[in-house]
């Protein structure tokens, strides 16, 4: 299988003022930790631009030091636009993603880090996600799950594992059309679900000695086994620290508008955001649905990927929830 990965984008907006020479192919630049034009003798942030088969190559690094924040290919010294190969970097300098930008638009594949280990990889196309392939490890680096998210023919492939690498559940919808199997730890058949547009249409359950359970001995699995309807709305409804006042308080305290924009120019009051959550409470595969600004899209993500994680209430990978995000400058 191709390089995998879930989920997590570097957001930059960057100004600065007329950049300084210090050879004749060499742009150098200071910024802040937020990526804006700072002083030298204050900047956080050393960035060198050097002229490379008719693009700017940008180098930024943590001033003083050789610890990697970002490198990549801008079409010219105005940094502007993004148009060659990126590499984004965390704190400590390890890798987050890496991919292709065209005139300021992801193409072909991403690849994405979490702890230096791929979580992520993603097909774009003009920008578009088309095809996300995510892995889920637990705290000892054993594989949990792997997903296939294919919006193209609308493929949805799930599988979980147990901790010796078996198959624990493999679920395979087109447009929520397909069957889900869960398996016992020896690796035969517990349950086979047939659903049709994400509709269940039949159940069969079997014994952990592969015989099929009678109706009679289904019931009873299932009244001893399978929460109720109300028992899963209780217990696997996430919930925001605070609850919907909460998440407001924490998106009117944290949200700022990109300084290099305007609110009039996004011509929308409302951005519309899916994501998902995953076992711990934080938010991933987070998607913007209706701007095609780059800046705007990049600052969301970014208040999303970074809200407290959500009481989970013992659900795992939950969503996708929506979100009617009321834009404020």
């Amino acid at each position: 299988m191709n390089s995998i990965l879930t989920i997590l984008f570097l957001s930059l907006s960057i100004t600065f003022s007329l950049p300084s020479k210090a050879q004749s192919d060499t742009l150098l630049y200071y910024f802040d930790n937020d990526f804006y034009f700072a002083h030298k003798d204050t900047a956080v942030l050393e960035a060198r631009g050097v002229k490379e088969n008719g693009k700017i190559k940008f180098t930024v690094v943590v001033k003083g030091t050789n610890i990697l924040k970002l490198e990549g290919y801008y079409s010219d010294s105005t940094m502007s636009v993004r148009d060659g190969y990126f590499i984004f970097y965390n704190t400590s300098g390890l890798k987050e993603s890496s991919g292709l930008f065209v005139k300021n638009l992801e193409e072909k594949y991403w690849v994405y880090w979490v702890n230096d280990v791929i979580t992520d990889s993603v097909l774009f196309y003009h920008g578009e996600e088309t095809l996300r392939i995510t892995l889920l490890y637990n705290a000892d680096n054993q594989l949990e799950s792997r997903s296939v998210k294919n919006r193209l023919s609308g493929l949805d492939e799930l599988v979980l594992f147990y901790e010796d690498g078996k198959q624990k559940k493999y679920s395979k919808l087109f447009s929520g059309t397909g069957e889900s199997t869960e398996f016992y730890p020896n690796g035969t058949a517990k349950s086979k679900l047939v659903f049709k547009k994400y509709q269940r249409q039949s159940a069969t359950y079997y014994h952990e000695d592969g015989s099929e359970m009678t109706q009679e001995e289904m019931a009873t699995y299932l009244k001893k086994n399978e929460p109720t309807e109300t028992d899963v709305y209780k217990n696997n409804k996430p919930e925001f620290p605070g609850g919907t006042k909460g998440l407001q308080s924490y998106f009117e305290r944290n949200f700022r508008f990109p300084s290099n924009i305007s609110q009039q120019a996004t011509m929308i009051d409302f951005l519309t955001i899916e994501f998902y959550l995953d076992k711990k409470g934080y938010a991933y595969d987070i998607k913007v649905e209706n701007s095609a600004n780059y800046e705007l899209i990049q600052a969301v993500k970014e208040l999303f990927r970074n809200m407290p994680p959500w009481n989970m209430n013992g659900s795992n990978n939950f969503g996708p929830i929506n979100y009617r995000f009321k834009l404020t400058h």
